[in-house]
């Protein structure tokens, strides 16, 4: 539900590349990113809540999700942030 003139919704998908072991922070790098670009662009400080979620005076502002694919046949993984 997004009521007109309330919020900012939006999605970004990220298609990076590198190994399994390199994907395992990816969202605590994600949450981190968004904390620092929210610091720096408005001066407010978000908590971080087990690396997936930002809240803001207890209000979840921001949800971070990663998906992993994997192809067991030929062993790839491709992610998305």
């Amino acid at each position: 539900y997004s009521p007109y003139g309330c919020g900012l919704y939006l999605s970004v998908i990220l298609e990076p590349e590198g190994s399994l072991q390199e994907s395992l922070v990816l969202t605590a790098e994600a949450a981190v990113a968004v904390y620092k670009a929210v610091k720096e662009l408005t001066g407010k400080e978000l908590d971080i809540k087990w690396v997936n979620d930002l809240y803001y005076r207890n209000k979840k502002v921001c949800g971070i999700l990663t998906e992993a694919v994997t192809d067991l046949k030929v062993g790839t993984l491709s992610l998305r942030l």
